[in-house]
């Protein structure tokens, strides 16, 4: 399987919503988001999603298999660090490495940005994102309870970092 990764942009906007809206149908619980809201939204919200934050894609010839992406807070004093969100890798590509494979460019990505720390919420259930992350140098720092509300279940979620300068610390 031949992968090529590279920052999405608005001419990708199509493939990523189904892609997302994919995501969303088949574990609603790893999103803050829900697929009825996501589907009703008009093409263009997906378009600006690609063009304001860095969003990466996975690519196995034109297929779109794997996404994740990462922003930055407007705020000068929090503008060292970014939150990564919407990490979400087709059923039938997990298990190959491009989970991996994208967080790699996402944080080399993030690092030539000058980025010193990049954030992540994780849902406590999830042990193979939270593996993943960890295999990607994220630390948990923290749990927030109920920090999800979905399908009537709360759902903890794990509070990541990664340092990306050079104190490169563990937790």
């Amino acid at each position: 399987m031949s992968i090529d990764v590279r920052l999405l942009g608005k001419e990708d906007a199509r493939a990523y919503a189904a892609l997302r809206l994919s995501g969303l149908k088949n574990d609603p619980r790893a999103f803050a988001s829900d697929y009825a809201t996501e589907a009703s939204r008009d093409p263009d919200y997906f378009r600006q999603r690609l063009e304001q934050n860095h969003v990466f894609g996975a690519f196995e010839g034109t297929r779109l298999k794997g996404i994740v992406g990462y922003g930055i807070p407007r705020q000068s004093s929090m503008a060292h660090r970014g939150h990564v969100w919407g990490m979400l890798v087709d059923e039938n590509a997990r298990g190959t490495g491009l989970g991996a494979l994208l967080l790699e460019t996402l944080v080399g990505h993030a690092r030539a940005q000058g980025l010193r720390q990049l954030h992540l919420g994780v849902g406590t259930y999830n042990e193979a994102a939270i593996r993943l992350y960890r295999r990607a140098g994220f630390s948990v720092y923290g749990t927030e309870p109920r920090a999800l509300h979905i399908e009537n279940t709360d759902i903890d979620e794990h509070l990541m970092v990664r340092f990306l300068d050079k104190k490169e610390e563990k937790l």
